[in-house]
């Protein structure tokens, strides 16, 4: 098992950079992950850019959420049976269909 031998060694020598070395290692530890961070090729946001951008992601979510309620309904009043589906949003599945509809194209 060559890569249970590798994770063993290479689980001792931090602990012994641990116990040696402990500033070191946290200088070291910070330079690979800052490296790491800096090597991603995915855009830097700052928190105002992020908040902005989740937040319309949720808008986005939300409309896509209303459609497959609309869906759920038509298929329900299709079928004349409940659509039992775990994924349901309880917010959307008490809103009237004027209402939901409204969500969907807000």
């Amino acid at each position: 098992m060559p890569a249970e031998r590798d994770f063993y060694l290479r689980r001792a020598i931090f602990g012994g950079f641990a116990v040696l070395a402990p500033e070191q290692m946290a200088v070291d530890v910070e330079r690979r992950v800052r490296a790491a961070f800096d090597a991603d090729p995915r855009p830097k946001l700052s928190p105002q850019e992020r908040d902005t951008r989740l937040s319309e992601l949720r808008a986005r979510l939300r409309k896509v959420e209303a459609l497959r309620e609309l869906a759920l309904r038509k298929q329900e009043e299709d079928t004349g049976q409940l659509v039992a589906d775990a994924r349901r949003d309880g917010e959307l599945f008490l809103l009237s269909d004027t209402d939901l509809r409204k969500e969907a194209t807000a």
